[in-house]
């Protein structure tokens, strides 16, 4: 597998978790690097233990999991963007910002598994197209994790950015993008 073709599989791979962390950090909240921080580790950290999982359990993993992949993806993504347009509308009195919320640990390992589902699927691809675990899969793995961490921490500062133009509601459009993004997920599986 050619570095082009690495660097263009990262860069495919990580789109799901740069939206994600745009539509999280739209809220114009304070804690700026914690929460690129967090984007980047988790989503980065995924995008790189998961094509390994997957390259290490094999074809079989990768069939099972390509076929249900999209529905995970689908109700996780729905379920948090749910959450996000819950809590715009009807927020605590304690809670000042909807980002705040959304990078909590729990909603980021969630959110981090959901986007890369399908990382572990190309994992599980990579030795079966016939490339090598060490020479192919091991270094896609690591340009998929470093791509990703770079792309969801870019995300959440132009969130953040985009966010300042907005109103105090912008939960309300940050959960109806990730919904959008589930059922992007979704159809672009069962269409395919």
């Amino acid at each position: 597998m050619s570095v082009f073709e690495m660097m263009v599989l990262a860069f495919g791979v990580s789109l799901d978790a740069f939206s994600v962390s745009v539509s999280g950090s739209l809220a114009n909240c304070r804690r700026h690097w914690r929460n690129a921080g967090l984007a980047a580790l988790f989503f980065g950290g995924f995008q790189l233990i998961m094509p390994l999982a997957g390259g290490v359990l094999g074809g079989g993993f990768g069939r099972m999991l390509d076929s249900v992949d999209h529905y995970i993806a689908f109700a996780l993504l729905v379920a948090i963007g749910c959450k996000m347009i819950w809590e715009a509308l009807f927020p605590k009195k304690e809670e000042v910002m909807a980002c705040d919320s959304f990078f909590n640990y729990r909603n980021m390992f969630v959110m981090a598994m959901a986007t890369s589902i399908d990382a572990a699927v190309v994992g599980a691809s990579i030795p079966l197209a016939g490339y090598g675990f060490w020479d192919s899969l091991v270094p896609a793995a690591l340009a998929m994790g470093a791509v990703t961490a770079a792309m969801s921490a870019v995300g959440v500062w132009i969130g953040r950015f985009c966010g300042a133009f907005f109103s105090h509601r912008v939960g309300i459009i940050g959960g109806i993008a990730l919904i959008g993004i589930g059922v992007k997920i979704l159809f672009s599986h069962i269409c395919a």
